[in-house]
Parts: structure tokens; sequence; C-alpha cells
């Protein structure tokens, strides 16, 4: 007697153990999956990412239009606004904690997609270290509602690193030395042009006197051309150097005869 009360406890608790673990096996297959998906998870102080809360892998019924969660984050760390999806399928809306997501045309979809995109700002007195955000009590609908896992991301806020500062120093040197190199460039140019322009003026001054010393040869040179309008010129020279001719021999005459004398 003792023995059959035994076996029917253990029966009793086998099948507790079996309903137990199927309703937790039922409660398991989601019928669809959420995410939050970041390029990075490293945060500075005042800066801002962008999360990407994603839907995939919807079975239920015609799929799904509207999304009901709670998000529970650090309000002493971070500072969070809800913006479209990137193909601005969904519109969001926030009140305190609790964030409501509904499809524009209000048509149920299966398809994988981005809901919305989450900003997280981490705040100036925000300390360094590792921070969660997640999404609770996901309730997804339709004609039927059923809920879903709760998601999260880690967030880790990291002091700005040295090798940035570095980074920052180099780049203002080099913006510096470059600017020197231009204002090197430009006085080689100036003196470049100041050379241009003197050596152009010696030119022009050598071609000016020679020009202008060329012009009285060619002056001179023109009373002697056969141009008819030179004959007045010619006869004049020729009669001066008559007359010198005739007085200088008239002056040598009257010296040898007053020697002789």
């Amino acid at each position: 007697m003792k023995l059959n009360k035994k076996i029917k406890i253990g029966i009793f608790i086998f099948l507790i153990l079996t309903f137990t673990i199927g309703i937790k096996s039922f409660a398991n297959n989601y019928k669809c999956n959420l995410e939050l998906n970041s390029e990075t998870n490293k945060l500075r102080k005042n800066e801002s990412i962008s999360i990407s809360l994603y839907v995939s892998n919807i079975n239920a019924g015609n799929g799904v239009a509207i999304l009901n969660s709670v998000l529970d984050y650090d309000s002493n760390i971070f500072e969070i606004d809800i913006e479209e999806d990137e193909n601005g399928n969904w519109m969001g809306n926030r009140i305190e904690n609790v964030v409501t997501f509904v499809k524009k045309d209000y048509e149920p979809t299966r398809q994988n997609q981005e809901i919305a995109k989450i900003i997280v700002t981490a705040k100036e007195t925000a300390p360094l270290g590792n921070y969660n955000i997640e999404l609770k009590d996901n309730e997804l609908s339709d004609t039927e509602s059923f809920m879903t896992e709760n998601i999260g991301i880690n967030i880790q806020i990291v002091e700005e690193k040295e090798e940035f500062k570095n980074e920052s120093d180099e780049l203002i040197e080099q913006v510096n030395e470059i600017d020197d190199e231009l204002i090197e460039e430009n006085i080689e140019e100036e003196n470049a042009d100041d050379i241009l322009l003197k050596d152009i003026d010696d030119d022009f001054e050598e071609e000016y006197t020679n020009n202008t010393i060329q012009g009285i040869f060619n002056n001179i040179k023109s009373l002697f051309s056969t141009d008819k309008g030179s004959y007045t010129w010619k006869i004049a020279i020729i009669v001066v150097a008559v007359i010198l001719i005739v007085a200088l021999c008239f002056t040598v005459y009257i010296f040898i005869h007053k020697k002789k004398k």
C-alpha cells in the first residue's frame, strides 16, 4: 500500500514537471524575433549613437502592425530619443518609458525590417562603465496580440583616449606646416615675379638704348642716302667742306709766304 502511494506521488511529480517543461517550451516558441543592433557599443560623454530596433522571423497570422514596449534605462546616464525607421514605414510614440510603434499604413507585415531608430546620448555627468538599455514586455499585435522575449544592448561609456588627442594635435601641426609651406611658396613666387619684372625692365632699357643709338646712326646715314629729299643737305655739306679747304689753303699760303720774307 505504501509502495503504491509512493508510485502515485512519483507519477504526479513527473506529470507536473512534464507540464511545466511543456509550458516553458511553448512560451519560448516566440512568433517573431526582436533585436537591438548598433555599429558600436562604445560611447563617450556628450556623444550619441543610433541603435536599430529590428523585427524578423514573423510567424504570427498575417504579420504585425503594432509593437508596445517598456524602455528600461538609467535616465541619469542616458538621454534617449525615438526616430523613424530608415524606410519611414513605422511611426513611434513615447510616453515616459512606454513606447508604441505603429505601421503608418496599418497593414500587417511579415517582412524582416527595421521598426525604429533609438538615439542614445551619454550625459556629461555619466560615470565611466557598462550600462544596459532594454525593451521589456514586448507585445506585438495585428488581429491577435502575443508577447515576445525581452531584448537589450550593453553600452560602454569610455574616456576620450590620449591617441585621439595626439591625432588632433598632429592634425593641427600638419595644417600649420601646410600654411608655412604656402607662405614660403608665395614669397618665392613674389621674388620670382620681381626678378622677371627686373629682367624685363633691363631688356627694355637695353633695347631702348640700342634703338636710340641705331636711330641716330640711321639719321646720320640718311644724310648720305640716295633719297631725293636729302640732296639739299648734301650740297650744304659739300659747300662747307669746300669753304674749309679754301680757307685752310689760304692760311697755309700766307704762312709760307711770310716765312720766306
